[in-house]
């Protein structure tokens, strides 16, 4: 078995590989916006101006967010370079776009107008989530898996509760659809034994999904979750609670996959 030291140093020539390249694109990408601009950005920041820091900051993080996924999804280091240039002129075009709304922008940033360098760092980092998204953040997509797919061995029976007031029967969990870290989460247990926990979300909606007890090591129910990049799990964690809801003061718990 090699050495965990000779195991991280196998990543040590693709880190040099990239980081190296990475850090010349950033530099270029200070050069060419401080060119660009009508102000020149480092000798604001060296006379103490703090909305220059605060535009020319906002500016450097939109541009090695898009550095950083190129990184992990090119397939080459020359596809990397491209995108690294297309990153440049993204941010280039933010600014001048913002000057069609702020005509004056670099006087307002000269004289250190803190609300114009915000917009321009806000501007300059964007994250846009598709709309599909909205639904598989609630509960609902739940019922909504349960109904496109009935008697899926990796799905439990779920469905929109209708009658939220009524009492819960055994073997069956109620859940709000916006609900978060276990919050106003009802269950029944198939024996009788009911569990509930307080929150903001009382008042629904709600969905209904079929009871599934967690295993108990001596106090603790773990609950395993998966992420998923695509269709390909790319990572697990255990988290584990004295309750059988897991609750936003469930333990994260330590893990390792040995082979």
């Amino acid at each position: 078995m090699s050495h965990p030291w000779a195991l991280s140093l196998q990543g040590l020539l693709p880190f040099i590989l990239y980081f190296v390249p990475a850090l010349f694109l950033v530099v270029c990408f200070g050069v060419v916006y401080s060119r660009l601009t009508p102000h020149n950005e480092f000798s604001l920041i060296k006379e103490g101006n703090t909305s220059a820091a605060i535009s020319f900051g906002g500016s450097l993080i939109g541009f090695v967010l898009p550095l950083c996924t190129a990184i992990v999804h090119s397939v080459s280091l020359l596809d990397f370079l491209i995108w690294g240039l297309i990153a440049i002129i993204i941010q280039l075009l933010v600014f001048f776009a913002v000057r069609l709304f702020i005509p004056d922008l670099s006087k307002r940033i000269c004289d250190d107008q803190p609300s114009a360098a915000l917009f321009v760092a806000l501007s300059s980092v964007l994250w846009f989530e598709p709309p599909w998204k909205a639904i598989l953040s609630t509960k609902a997509a739940l019922a909504l898996f349960w109904d496109l797919h009935p008697n899926h061995p990796n799905l439990l029976p779920a469905f929109i509760d209708e009658s939220p007031g009524e009492a819960l029967p055994p073997g069956w969990v109620r859940k709000p659809f916006f609900s978060r870290e276990g919050a106003n989460v009802e269950l029944a247990t198939t024996n009788g034994e009911r569990v509930s926990s307080p929150g903001p979300y009382s008042e629904g909606p709600f969905i209904r999904q079929a009871f599934y007890p967690l295993p108990t090591f001596g106090s603790g129910h773990p609950l395993i979750g998966s992420w998923m990049i695509g269709d390909e799990v790319a990572g697990i964690g255990i988290r584990e609670d004295d309750s059988l809801i897991t609750r936003d003061t469930a333990r994260f718990v330590p893990h390792a996959i040995v082979d």
